[in-house]
């Protein structure tokens, strides 16, 4: 499992956990206009079940990572 750290932030592997912060992300307009497979049915569910799968494959061609504060804890973006 990947996992980073700086002083302010976490950045680790997706987990399943995760589609919280992609559903908070699907409703916001800003983001959708950049992410249109958001707005498919199950879009952002199905790329975080892909995403799962590509971070756990040897040898790895993928990193997708959520941006996580140490303040609390909660899961604030992603990148890829």
């Amino acid at each position: 499992m990947f996992k980073l750290e700086t002083e302010r932030l976490i950045l680790r592997d997706l987990e399943t956990d995760d589609v919280k912060l992609f559903y908070d992300m699907n409703i916001e307009e800003k983001i959708i206009n950049y992410q249109k497979w958001f707005l498919e049915e199950n879009g952002y569910k199905q790329w975080i079940e892909d995403s799962l799968d590509h971070n756990k494959r040897i040898p790895r061609f993928a990193y997708n990572l959520a941006i996580v504060s140490k303040n609390n804890g909660k899961a604030i973006g992603w990148l890829g």
